[in-house]
């Protein structure tokens, strides 16, 4: 890797060897985030029916229960008159009413916690609401997760190019087939020059968009 690191990336002047140190401390983290990433997505997409069934079972228990505590209540309220008869104490409805509702709160929370637990992406409607419940905080990869999708790849063509850039100055002329490289032997990734070239003008295609359109808003943004 250093010999690829010193052939694609020299330039006019003497490339210092701490700042070249530093370039690859800074894209060795970048690989092992993107491969925490990979790992984190294909958990993501592999996970969506055991967790949807999950759900989908924590439903209807909590729907049973409900419906349990219902028929529990309409039965306190049949007998109200003829408990007030009976011997105090003998027939109780209040601390089963209590289980119950204690019960049926936790399964709702199993129940929306296994829907926030499943991508944003492959959340059906119900899903979506219910992982609005779940009272603990779930953080998701902001990429797409399904079959295919090259969100990760841009992520990774921009990171590395941003580290490029600062190391270069922006006068690398070796960006492309550097990114390429660094894919394949750090990923394992297959992602030629030709669309390396591609992704890299349609990332500063968004940022130049982006940066007009705040612009014209007249709010802030950031080009990163």
């Amino acid at each position: 890797m250093n010999e690829i690191l010193l052939d694609a990336l020299s330039h006019k002047g003497r490339t210092h060897v701490s700042k070249l140190n530093k370039l690859i401390t800074n894209l060795y983290n970048t690989a092992q985030l993107i491969a925490d990433l990979e790992d984190r997505l294909w958990l993501a997409r592999k996970s969506v029916r055991a967790l949807r069934a999950l759900r989908e079972k924590y439903g209807r228990a909590r729907r049973n229960v409900d419906n349990s505590r219902k028929l529990l209540l309409l039965a306190k309220n049949l007998l109200q008159d003829q408990v007030s008869e009976l011997k105090r104490g003998w027939l109780k409805f209040s601390a089963p009413l209590r289980d119950l509702e204690r019960l049926e709160r936790k399964l709702s929370v199993l129940e929306s916690t296994c829907a926030a637990l499943i991508h944003p992406q492959p959340r059906t409607a119900t899903e979506i609401q219910l992982a609005k419940k779940t009272p603990y905080k779930l953080h998701h990869p902001e990429l797409r997760v399904s079959e295919g999708s090259a969100d990760l790849q841009y992520l990774a063509v921009k990171l590395v190019d941003d580290e490029l850039q600062k190391f270069t100055g922006g006068r690398s002329d070796h960006a492309n087939r550097f990114i390429s490289e660094f894919l394949r032997i750090s990923l394992g990734w297959t992602v030629t020059p030709s669309n390396v070239k591609t992704m890299r003008k349609r990332i500063k295609d968004k940022k130049i968009l982006e940066s007009s359109t705040a612009t014209a808003s007249g709010k802030p943004t950031s080009v990163r």
